[in-house]
């Protein structure tokens, strides 16, 4: 079977990534994509990989990065247009000319799905894809599938799947009852991620990495907590979202993300992670790192 696994990757992850790497916008695809799937951000080529293990031809796509789907697009003779021009008011009333570039993600995204001609088109991110784009690439794809396990947006219209995915056990009761055809999808760990890992000198006892977001009021009030007694280190994004008098702050690194975020992981003796607030009673982490080469649970609370 072929399957296509359309993804997105956090914007603030691709501009740190590629800012460390100016010339790489300029390569070409392959090289671009293998430079983005070696850092192993998110499911990285994980799943493409492992289907082919089994047999089957797969890959990823990294839909929302400009640069890396327009230099497919150009590889691929995909044509979008001439640049125009258009005025827009400045400051309300000034007209102002703005060049305007055409319009490439879901052309290219099209173009992708058309050549590939997938048995499965697996979304990532189905917050974040059009329902009317799903309708327009059904004739190129046998199944249309998508996993998810974060809030879903207000505006989502999931009728154009034929199966979707989740971890938690809650959603896959409220698609079922919306008439989706659901299942439970547990997630995993990699283990070729633990190759690109480098045991450093300096070793953190207890660290976190993750979002400190607005969106994890419950995770940043479990961690102050436990921060007040038992101090410990920080990476991750949204610190702008603690409160000044946050015990966080103090212990705060910046942002860590894909092998960087590994890396602080494998050299701490305790991780702890919680579940954002949509997660409805899912569990509190602690992991322990046990050996050179794995990650294990030390023990478990529920929130």
């Amino acid at each position: 079977m072929q399957f296509l696994i359309l993804d997105t990757y956090y914007a603030a992850f691709l501009r740190s990534f590629y800012a460390q790497h100016p010339d790489l916008a300029h390569r070409p695809y392959s090289d671009q994509w293998r430079a983005l799937m070696d850092q192993c951000f998110g499911t990285a080529d994980f799943y493409s990989s492992n289907l082919q293990k089994l047999g089957h031809e797969a890959t990823e796509v990294i839909a929302n990065y400009e640069p890396l789907q327009r230099q497919w697009g150009r590889e691929h003779g995909i044509k979008l247009g001439e640049a125009r021009w258009t005025v827009r008011m400045r400051k309300g009333f000034i007209p102002w000319p703005q060049r305007v570039a055409p319009h490439w993600f879901y052309p290219i995204l099209a173009a992708q799905v058309k050549h590939y001609r997938p048995d499965v088109l697996h979304i990532q991110d189905m917050n974040g894809t059009s329902p009317t784009f799903l309708r327009e690439v059904r004739p190129y794809v046998r199944l249309s599938t998508g996993q998810i396990a974060c809030p879903i947006a207000p505006y989502a219209d999931f009728s154009e799947y034929d199966l979707v995915l989740s971890s938690f056990p809650h959603f896959v009761e409220r698609f079922r009852q919306d008439g989706l055809t659901s299942e439970h999808f547990n997630l995993g760990f990699e283990p070729r991620v633990l190759v690109h890992l480098k045991e450093k000198k300096k070793r953190y006892p207890v660290v976190f990495v993750g979002s400190l977001s607005a969106s994890h009021s419950e995770r940043i009030q479990f961690l102050e907590a436990v921060c007040e007694s038992h101090p410990f280190d920080v990476w991750g994004y949204g610190v702008d979202s603690l409160n000044r008098e946050s015990p966080l702050r103090a212990w705060y690194h910046g942002e860590a993300w894909a092998l960087d975020m590994y890396n602080v992981l494998y050299n701490a003796d305790i991780a702890l992670n919680h579940h954002i607030n949509v997660a409805a009673g899912s569990l509190v982490w602690v992991i322990k790192r046990l050996s050179s080469d794995s990650l294990r649970p030390l023990s478990v609370t529920r929130c």
